[in-house]
C-alpha cells in the first residue's frame, strides 16, 4: 500500500508541474512577474528526501555496498584487466 501512495503522490506533483507550465505559458508578465511553481499550485512544499540533490556515483556505490553487506551478501573485487 505504501508504494501505491508514493506513486499517487508523484502523479499529483507531475500534474501540478503541467498545470504550472500551462499557466506560465499563458500568463501576462505585466500582471504577474514571477512564474508560478508546482508548490504554488499544490499550496504546500514538496517533501524532498535529500537537500543536496542527487547522489554522486561514489555515494550511490557506498549505499549499495552497505545494503549488500546488510542483506548478507559479499563484495567481490574484479581483477584489473591487463593493458
Amino acid at each position: 500500500m505504501r508504494g501505491f501512495a508514493w506513486r499517487q503522490e508523484q502523479e499529483t506533483w507531475r500534474t501540478a508541474e503541467v498545470v504550472a507550465a500551462l499557466y506560465n505559458v499563458n500568463r501576462n508578465p505585466k500582471k504577474r512577474r514571477q512564474p508560478i511553481t508546482a508548490e504554488d499550485v499544490m499550496g504546500r512544499k514538496r517533501n524532498r528526501r535529500r537537500k543536496g540533490g542527487a547522489r554522486t556515483p561514489e555515494e550511490q556505490f557506498k549505499v549499495l555496498k552497505n545494503l549488500t553487506l546488510a542483506m548478507g551478501g559479499e563484495i567481490r573485487r574484479r581483477p584489473r584487466a591487463a593493458r
